[in-house]
C-alpha cells in the first residue's frame, strides 16, 4: 500500500487515569512523523477530563456510557472508519514509547498492509524484561503471559491488545472485538479468529516499535476479587470458545484450579459468593460460539 494511501487512527481507550493519558498524548505530540489521528475513547468516566487533556489539536475526544474495553474500542473504531481510516492502532493509555514510534508503524503498514501486528511489549518498571510478546496457541495461553524476546518479525497465533495494529478491512471482516468478553481475553480471541480466517498475525521486533507498559492493573491486595470476577468469566468463555476435546477438559480444570489458588493466595479476604457464582455461570453457559 502506498504510504500516501495509509490513514492511521490511534484509538486510546480510557476510563479515568488522566495522568497516564496526558503522558501518552504528550508522547504522541512529540512524534517526528505526524501522519496519524487520535481518538480518545472515554468509557463513561465518572468525571470529565482535566482541561490539559483536551488541548491537543490532533485529538478527538468523545465520552460514551460504560461498555467495557471491547465495546468501547468497537465504538471508537466505527468513528475512525467513518472518518476514512484504513488502519487502526489500539494503544493503552499507560504505555511509553519513543519519538519515532508512529513513523515506524507507518513503515510497518507499508510493508505489511493486510497483517494484524503488535510489537514486543516490556515492563516499564523493568525496561529490559518482556511483559508480553505474543506467540503460539497452547493450553497454557489462558493462564500465562507469552513473554518471548523476538529478534525478528515472526508470524504468531496470538497478539496483545495493549498495542495492536489492525487493517480496517480485517476489523470489519471479523466484526471487531467480541463484546461478550467485556474485559480480558478479547484481544487473544480477536487474533485467534484472525488466524482462523487466514489473516497473518505478526509480532514486530524493531527497536523503534518497542512499548513499555506500566501495568497499573493488579489483582493483589485490597479489593483483589473485584476485578478477578471478570477475569474468571472471560477465561472460562475463552477456553470454551477456542479449545476442544481433551485440551478443553484440561484447560477448564486449570481454570477452576486457578480460582482455588487465587482464593488461597488472597486469604483472609473472601470472594462474594453471588458474584463468583455469576462469573462462573456466565463463563460456562451455552452459546459461546465465536463470530468469524
Amino acid at each position: 500500500m502506498p504510504a500516501t494511501a495509509i490513514r492511521l487512527a490511534v484509538i486510546i481507550p480510557v476510563y479515568e487515569n488522566w495522568e497516564d493519558t496526558l503522558e501518552c498524548l504528550q508522547q504522541l505530540d512529540a512524534q517526528t512523523d505526524r501522519r496519524f489521528s487520535v481518538l480518545l475513547a472515554d468509557d463513561g468516566s465518572p468525571k470529565a477530563p482535566p482541561p490539559e487533556i483536551l488541548r491537543f489539536p490532533f485529538v478527538r475526544y468523545f465520552r460514551r456510557p460504560n461498555a467495557g474495553f471491547a465495546g468501547n474500542c468497537n465504538r471508537a473504531v466505527r468513528e475512525a472508519i467513518a472518518d476514512g481510516a484504513t488502519h487502526v492502532l489500539l494503544l493503552n493509555n499507560d504505555t511509553l514509547f519513543g519519538t519515532g514510534f508512529m513513523g515506524e508503524w507507518l513503515r510497518a503498514i507499508d510493508g505489511n498492509p493486510e497483517a494484524v501486528m503488535s510489537p514486543v511489549i516490556y515492563w516499564a518498571a523493568d525496561p529490559q524484561r518482556v511483559w508480553y510478546s505474543g506467540g503460539s496457541k497452547s493450553i497454557l495461553v489462558p493462564f500465562f503471559r507469552l513473554a518471548k524476546s523476538y529478534s525478528q518479525t515472526t508470524s504468531v497465533d496470538i497478539l496483545c491488545g495493549c498495542t495492536l495494529l489492525v487493517p480496517v478491512k480485517a476489523w470489519e471482516q471479523l466484526g471487531g472485538l467480541d463484546e461478550r468478553y467485556f474485559f480480558y481475553f478479547e484481544d487473544l480471541d480477536f487474533t485467534l479468529r484472525a488466524r482462523r480466517a487466514g489473516m497473518e498475525c505478526l509480532v514486530l521486533a524493531e527497536k523503534g516499535l518497542r512499548v513499555w507498559h506500566k501495568v497499573h492493573g493488579s489483582f493483589r491486595g485490597t479489593g483483589a476479587w473485584k476485578g478477578h470476577y471478570r477475569l474468571i468469566r472471560s477465561q472460562l468463555f475463552f477456553v470454551r470458545a477456542h479449545y476442544g476435546g481433551l485440551q478443553k477438559a484440561l484447560a477448564l480444570g486449570l481454570c477452576f484450579l486457578h480460582i482455588l489458588v487465587f482464593w488461597l493466595l488472597n486469604l483472609p479476604q473472601m470472594p462474594d459468593g453471588g458474584q463468583l457464582r455469576d462469573a462462573v455461570t456466565r463463563g460456562v453457559r451455552p452459546a459461546a460460539s465465536v463470530r468469524v
